[in-house]
């Protein structure tokens, strides 16, 4: 038991040194997003009544690729979008339109809401003249150098 909580706390004890190395040679910290880099959002939850998910990337307040998918449905549709004053819009290659706003949990401390300090995105879908509700949430993130 005692061996195990130690392998534990060595391998954090790593992550965190290993951490601190990357930030000394480049310069920057992991998460700072550079006009270089991409920001990979995943998200899932509902659309109307189904299951649905979205992968989303952004650069520069740009949303540059991604795709949208309903559960039921298992195709993966492109989407291209922009991000303006906390309201993202987005285009799905289906002709669908997608109008978000981050959603709060008040853990932001009177920041701008963004994809670091949200919960998820709520809002709507527009499609063939129909209009859903959205609410993606579990928002999970990285940045990949683009």
């Amino acid at each position: 038991m005692a061996t195990m909580k130690q392998s534990n706390f060595f391998s954090c004890l790593f992550l965190m040194w290993l951490y601190l190395a990357v930030e000394a040679v480049f310069g920057v910290p992991l998460n700072a997003q550079t006009s270089e880099s991409i920001l990979v959002v995943q998200c899932e939850g509902t659309l109307g009544s189904a299951q649905a998910g979205m992968t989303i990337e952004v650069k520069q307040e740009t949303i540059t690729g991604g795709y949208y998918f309903i559960a039921k449905d298992l195709r993966d549709i492109p989407i291209t979008g922009a991000i303006s004053d906390g309201r993202i819009v987005i285009s799905g290659a289906d002709g669908s339109s997608f109008d978000f706003r981050f959603k709060s949990n008040g853990s932001e401390h009177g920041e701008r809401l963004s994809f670091n300090n949200s919960v998820g995105l709520v809002g709507t879908r527009q499609n063939n003249g129909k209009v859903e509700k959205v609410d993606l949430g579990s928002l999970q993130w990285g940045r990949v150098r683009g």
